[in-house]
This record gives structure tokens, sequence and C-alpha cells, in this order.
């Protein structure tokens, strides 16, 4: 798009990665699980509902508004652990432990987590999902963004009930522990994407040491198959000493497109859900642009990618093409649609391919 409000960036269009059918099947499992834990845990429910109804201190069950997927407001549902107006001052306040304002049941239910079961109801409907970073309010989330501006990458995955950093963390009484928490959750992220770039770093090792390098402890097994994905294992098997061969400092004894291949393979290891090709073959030959390419083919049909490139050879076959221009998406679609729109991609398909059609 182009002018005025239609203006939008490529960041808006990086997603968390799964693709519609892992989205749908992440759903249907939220769905089935927060129908059964509701189910199951009734009588907990019931208890507690009871015990909280007996302290009188207003509404058994309380919304808040918290920021989730998308960066959309939704109300996210507790049991009451504080007293009634425990934010009467106007700003909103951080629990803390022992914080005078828990009343005697709630102060029990937050060491035990139980205050947080009616989240169910949020994954059932689709607020949030079972598995997923921590939702807050707005209030906090501009305090953190003024400490890491990252937050609202955050906004890529559904908020949970809980993670690795919830686990690792509890709950977030300070500034600090929501900056531990954010870090968390943003290193999840990361791990979730593999990126082949046009400059490939290779370590002065063997390639069995560059491949480890994605996965630690991984098996000999799951090493050849990544360099048969990566179209890379006929070379190694012709070296003397196979995964053990030395690549050199920075791959110096790899042809450019055999180091390409062992990046795709390093990557390929790591399974990653989301894989991004940045000019992967835009400093190659022909024939080794033709390799990379039966290598990447599979996988770009098997999982989500992004493929950042100029030559336009490597995208012709992509789901949706969006063309780049000063900074913002000008033009999107399917290659046969963009040729005919007489735009900037029009022009670089003629330029790219001019000499071509001229001979057919």
């Amino acid at each position: 798009m182009t002018g005025g409000d239609n203006k939008e960036t490529l960041s808006m269009v990086i997603t968390d990665g799964m693709n519609a059918f892992e989205r749908a099947l992440k759903r249907l499992f939220d769905i089935v699980c927060s129908f059964l834990g509701l189910i199951i845990l009734s009588p907990v429910f019931l208890v507690v509902y009871i015990r909280l109804l007996m302290q009188n201190e207003g509404s058994v069950i309380f919304k808040q508004e918290r920021i989730g997927y998308k960066g959309k407001p939704f109300n996210i549902y507790k049991f009451r652990t504080m007293k009634v107006n425990s934010e009467s001052g106007g700003e909103p306040v951080l629990a803390v432990k022992n914080d005078d304002r828990l009343t005697k049941v709630g102060k029990w239910l937050r060491e035990h987590h139980l205050d947080e079961l009616p989240q169910l109801f949020n994954v059932l409907k689709g607020d949030m999902s079972f598995v997923g970073p921590r939702p807050e309010r707005s209030y906090f989330i501009e305090k953190i963004r003024r400490e890491n501006p990252d937050y609202d990458n955050v906004f890529k995955m559904r908020p949970g009930l809980t993670s690795m950093a919830t686990i690792h963390n509890g709950y977030t009484d300070t500034m600090e522990k929501m900056l531990i928490r954010l870090d968390m959750d943003l290193e999840y992220l990361r791990n979730q994407i593999g990126i082949v770039s046009q400059e490939t770093y290779l370590f002065n090792g063997t390639i069995r040491e560059n491949l480890l390098y994605a996965k630690p402890d991984a098996t000999e097994e799951e090493m050849i198959e990544a360099c048969k994905k990566a179209n890379i294992y006929e070379f190694v098997q012709k070296q003397e000493k196979g995964l053990d061969a030395m690549v050199g400092n920075r791959g110096l004894k790899l042809s450019g497109g055999e180091k390409q291949r062992l990046s795709i393979a390093r990557v390929l290891l790591k399974d990653p859900v989301l894989f991004i090709f940045d000019e992967a073959t835009a400093s190659l030959d022909s024939i080794s642009e033709s390799k990379i390419q039966e290598a990447i083919n599979p996988i770009i049909n098997s999982r989500t990618s992004i493929l950042i490139a100029h030559r336009l050879s490597t995208i012709l076959a992509a789901d949706e093409i969006l063309v780049i221009k000063d900074g913002v998406i000008a033009e999107r679609g399917v290659h046969a649609e963009l040729v005919k729109a007489g735009g900037t991609y029009t022009e670089l398909y003629e330029t790219q391919f001019g000499k071509a059609l001229e001979q057919q």
C-alpha cells in the first residue's frame, strides 16, 4: 500500500511463526483443555467461591483490562484477592508479598496461584492460550516500554496462563521482575525463528561443531538428516573426515554455495517454526543458486517462511509477495498479479528477465 494512512510497515506482517493449520490446532487444544479444566475443577471453583462470598469483600470474580494478542485489550478474569478499593489512589499498584491489601483468603489463593483459575474462561473465549506471555495492564506496559521498547513484540504471541518466564519469576511484584520476564518471553520468540542471511557466519572448527552450535545435543543421525535436506550431505561424504572436516576461519575452505547450504543445515537442525531467508542467494552464481533453491523449496512448502530478496527467481512461487519501497509496503499479491499491475514489481521483473522475454 502507499500513501497516507494506508502505509504499512514490514514488522506488522511478521507473526508468531505458525501457519493457519498450526494455529487452528493450538486453538482446538486450548478449547478442549480449558473446557475439561472447568469441568474437572468445578468443585474447587465452588469451594473458593463460597469462601470468598463468606468474607464479604465485594464481587467474588472481578475483571481487569489487559492488553493481549496484536495489542488488543480484553478483560481478564480472576478470583478477588484484594480488599475493595485497593487502588483508590488512582494509579495501579503492584501487589507484593504480605501486602496488607490482600484478604486472608486472597493471600492463600495467591500463594497457591488459584486466583487465576477463572482465566480458563479467557482461554475458552480465545483471549488467552494455555502457554504464552502473561498479559499486562497498559499502565505497566508504558513503564516497561521506557526500559525496553521491544515490548510490542510480545503482542505477536497470544497471552497465556503460564510460560517459562512465569514459572521462573512467579508473580511480578517489581519492575525488575517484569523486565526479566519480558527478556525471557522475547528469548522464546527469538528461538522460534531461524535466519539464513547473505553473509554466512561459520566458526573456525569442524562441520560438526558448526552444526552443533544450533543444537548442542543433536545426534549424528539428526546432523546427517539436516545435511541431506540442505543439499550439502554429498559434499560432506566426499570429505576425508566427513562431519569432522575443518571449514576454516569463516568457512574459508568452502565455496559460497557450500557455506550457505551448511548454514541452512544448521538452521534446520534448530527446527524453528519460522524461517527467514535474507538474500540467501544474492552473491552466488546460477549453479550454486539452483542448489540452494533446491534446499529451500521443501522448507518453504512445509512451514512459515519469509524470503527477502532482490532476485525475483527466488520468490516467484511465494504465497504472497510484498514489495517494499521507501520503508513501506508498496505492493502485495502473487507473482502473476504483480507482473500485470505495472508497478515497481513489474519494473523489477522486466529488468531481471528482460533478455529472456526478448528471446521468446
